[in-house]
């Protein structure tokens, strides 16, 4: 990351606020894995991934947008994470930069039981999508939720 972390900072709290931007080293260790066998193995190692500069809690599409644009073109790297719960390795921020923590779009936006299929925000939970689909006489279909 070329561009000084504290001008960074001033950037991403401009767009989502200071309060939903953090740089303090729990969060930074807790966000630099996913639940891959790969974190899982080099945690119970001792070892961490990278950690990130910073992790980001948007609260709406034009902010993901917004830290998007100002991270590419600052060439800050960007992982996203939605449930945390990834199992593949993809939610690691292995290069640092930004943790984009999408759990604070969790709406559910429509369900069409016709066709059966529904939009959601990248940040619901599963088990919460899945209950609320069970009601319409749907499933996900995926578990664990």
């Amino acid at each position: 990351m070329s561009t000084p972390l504290e001008d960074v900072r001033r950037a991403l709290e401009a767009i989502v606020s200071a309060s939903w931007v953090s740089d303090k080293q729990t969060d930074r260790i807790a966000y630099s894995r996913d639940q891959s066998p790969r974190s899982l193995i080099r945690l119970r190692k001792g070892k961490h991934e990278p950690l990130p500069d910073f992790i980001v809690w948007p609260s709406s599409p034009s902010e993901v947008a917004a830290v998007l644009a100002y991270c590419t073109a600052h060439k800050i790297p960007v992982c996203s994470m939605g449930g945390g719960t990834a199992s593949t390795g993809a939610a690691a921020p292995l290069y640092g930069g930004v943790v984009l923590d999408l759990k604070r779009l969790d709406q559910i936006r429509w369900i069409d039981r016709e066709d059966g299929i529904a939009e959601v925000e990248a940040g619901i939970l599963g088990l919460y999508l899945e209950e609320r689909l069970q009601r319409e006489g749907l499933t996900l279909g995926h578990f664990p939720t």
